[in-house]
Parts: C-alpha cells; structure tokens; sequence
C-alpha cells in the first residue's frame, strides 16, 4: 500500500498558480483502502537531516521515541510498548530466530517491498539514507506495517547530508560522477532553483557542496548498502536474514527488470507529459524553466536550463539504474528461479 497522487491546478482568486503534486494523506480514509479495518495506531516519521527514526532500540523509556516518532491517533501507551517491543526484538533477537519472532509481529513482506523501492529508485530521502520520511501503522491484529511517504526524490542519483564528493556509504559514484538536482514538486511541479532560501541540511544538492553538474551519473547505489548500520535494522538486521536478503534481492530485481524498463515507463511519462506540458509552459511562476521540464523527458527546446543545475533525465536514469541492477552480482546469485 501506498498514497495515491496526482497532479492539481492551483488557481487563486482566478489566476492560475500551476501545476502541482496532491498526495492521499495517511489517515483513516487511507486505511480503510488498504487494509481490512481503519482501526489501529498511524505514526509519521517525519524527514530530518539527522535521521533517527529507523526502528532501532534506545531504551525502554517511551519518551525517547515520542522525539523521533509522530503518534497521528491518540497517546496510547500500550501502542508506544509494542512498538518498544518491535524495536528491541530487531536488535536482541539472534538473526537465526528473527523471522519467527517477527512474523506476528511485522508485515515481513510488505517491508521488504518498502526497502526494495525505497533502494532501486534511490529515494534520497528514504529509509536506507536517513531512517526518516516514512509511515508506521500497527493493525487491529497488533502487526507493523511500514507505508512510502515524501518520495519525491527518486528516479534520481543520491544526494543528501554527507553528499560531498566520494558519495555515501554504498554509493559507486564519486568525484567523477556527481550528478545534479533534477526537477522535484513544489509550485509549477518543480523544486528551488540552486542555493536558494531553504536551501540547508534538509535540501542538499542545491548550492556549493552538492551535486552540482548534470547527467545521470551515479546511480550505482548498492542494494545491499547499510547493512552494518545499527540504526537502520530493517536492512542491518531483516536483511542479515539469507532467505529475507534472497527474497528482497528479488524484488530488487524484479523492479528493475519491468518498472526501470523505459517501455515500460514511457507510456506513464507520457501520459502525464500530455496532460500537464501546456500549462507547466505557460506558468510564469515556476521555479525552473520550460527546457528542464523537456531535458527531464529526454527532449529538448532549444533553450538551455540554468547553468549550475543537473537534470536528471528520466529514460537515462531508468536505463543505467535498471542496467546496474540487474547486473548487480548479489542479485543474480540470490534471485529465485
């Protein structure tokens, strides 16, 4: 499960404001879409530069996870020590053991499907970079779902805190490859322009210190990355586990080998392109140019984008994302007949 999204007109006082993203808000109207009852507990963890919320164990004190966790429906201490209890079984619990005593417990599966998108079309603001940016939802049945929220930055090469050159842990990129900062939603459908107001630990990329350039470099991100990261036991501890690695690997594949294939993806993109490419034109407010809009899509108008700024072309990335991937060695030797 995952929110719906679409594109909306904004229009004020009869003046039109653009293009931008609607996203379904995680709430009761979500769940009852999704799962057998709407009743339950919802948490938002929200995005934060330093991170924090990856359901690591920090002690028994409920206040400790009240910092990094948003409870959305009511204070319930009996919700806060389930989740307590899910965070110290993923640390104490011997991995030989923790598929058992997790299978009442998490909705396994569901969570490698989450960190299988979360890592093949780079979410740079996801779970395996910043434990942050994600939703929990404990059902009538006691069992944790983890739910996609804020992914506006995939299909693109990483960037975030500790960017600079080199890359992250995991990431195969480096001085060489540094990619820019592709269009992401705000007004007219698009992000800040470079080194803009808001710029900060929570928008890297954008100005002196980020990826800079352009191109579609750098999308050599390891599926396997962070798995000595304690504060990310989703991947460090699920997937310590052979058979959980071998299944996640799976859908890692999987996602590359139909939803990173551009034929695939083409009739989407453009689909979307049709219905909003004369009014993200005709927008005098957007905050990038017409002929990054194009650049994204692999055309071009004539008109060069600003200068400092990748784009990140969609066809380029799925290409050479879903080339790496399905060439990723782990992968191959773990996938399921």
């Amino acid at each position: 499960p995952a929110p719906k999204a679409n594109f909306v007109k904004v229009v004020i006082n009869g003046e039109s404001w653009g293009i931008y993203t609607n996203v379904q808000q995680f709430d009761k109207i979500f769940l009852a879409e999704n799962y057998p009852s709407a009743k339950g507990t919802r948490w938002k963890v929200s995005g934060s530069p330093g991170g924090g919320g990856g359901l690591d164990y920090v002690g028994d004190d409920i206040e400790n996870y009240k910092r990094r966790y948003e409870m959305k429906s009511g204070d319930d201490d009996t919700a806060w020590k389930a989740l307590i209890k899910l965070c110290r079984t993923l640390k104490a619990t011997p991995t030989e053991q923790l598929e058992q005593a997790l299978e009442k417990m998490l909705d396994i599966e569901g969570t490698l499907r989450f960190l299988a998108l979360d890592n093949a079309l780079i979410n740079g603001d996801g779970y395996w970079i910043r434990a942050s940016d994600y939703s929990i939802f404990r059902d009538v049945q006691g069992r944790f779902h983890v739910i996609p929220h804020d992914m506006n930055e995939t299909f693109q090469p990483p960037m975030g805190p500790g960017m600079g050159p080199g890359g992250p842990p995991g990431f195969a990129g480096g001085p060489g490859g540094r990619p820019g900062q592709p269009p992401g939603p705000g007004p007219g459908a698009f992000g800040p322009p470079p080194g803009g107001p808001g710029d900060g630990p929570g928008n890297p990329g954008r100005g002196p210190g980020g990826f800079g350039g352009g191109g579609n470099r750098g999308v050599a991100v390891d599926p396997l990355v962070g798995l000595n990261d304690a504060g990310k036991p989703l991947r460090s501890r699920l997937l310590a586990v052979p058979a959980l690695r071998a299944r996640y690997l799976q859908h890692v594949r999987t996602i590359a080998e139909k939803w990173l294939d551009w034929e695939q993806l083409r009739p989407v993109v453009t689909q979307y392109q049709s219905l909003i490419e004369k009014e993200v034109e005709a927008d005098t407010r957007k905050l990038t140019s017409f002929a990054a809009f194009k650049q994204a899509l692999g055309e071009s108008v004539g008109e060069e984008p600003p200068r400092g700024r990748g784009v990140a072309v969609l066809p380029t990335f799925a290409r050479d994302r879903r080339k790496f991937l399905l060439e990723y060695r782990e992968a191959k030797n773990n996938a399921q007949p």
